[in-house]
């Protein structure tokens, strides 16, 4: 039986390019949670890119991610200065007739604006953040140990 060769040392261009994959990977989830949840936070805490209210019409239920049914109600948004959005929809949990405080983000999503909103927003945040940061260090470890 021969032996097993020792595995040779990979090239330094071809770590120095894994590395940078796995940085540009974390940096891309981590960035990019926090500036999405940022958003979102923002927005449910009552600064966004309009302030104002959404008299409801009629709630109804949607398919939302997963599969699973997320409740949507729509109506007229009005915002602070005047400006009307017909068509405007915002998950939630209140009642045809109801007028309800929400915030038209930069995207132009609805959000309502509460406590339970901030709270989920701020609790996303965290977590996409947390697997970003875990995601880079996956990647520092298994470059460590891949390339010996």
């Amino acid at each position: 039986m021969e032996s097993s060769a020792a595995r040779p040392d990979p090239p330094r261009r071809q770590l120095v390019l894994y590395a940078a994959g796995w940085f540009l990977f974390a940096l891309f989830l981590l960035g990019g949670s926090v500036a999405w949840g940022a958003l979102d936070w923002a927005a449910a805490l009552g600064t966004g890119a309009a302030t104002g209210t959404l008299q409801i019409d009629r709630c109804e239920t949607r398919s939302g991610s997963r599969g699973t049914p997320k409740r949507v109600c729509l109506g007229v948004f009005r915002s602070e200065t005047g400006e009307l959005d017909e068509h405007a929809d915002v998950p939630s949990q209140s009642q045809a007739g109801n007028s309800i405080p929400v915030t038209r983000t930069l995207l132009g999503e609805y959000v309502q604006r509460d406590g339970s909103t901030a709270a989920g927003a701020a609790f996303r945040t965290l977590v996409f953040a947390t697997v970003g940061a875990g995601g880079g260090v996956a990647g520092g470890r298994c470059i460590r140990r891949c390339f010996k």
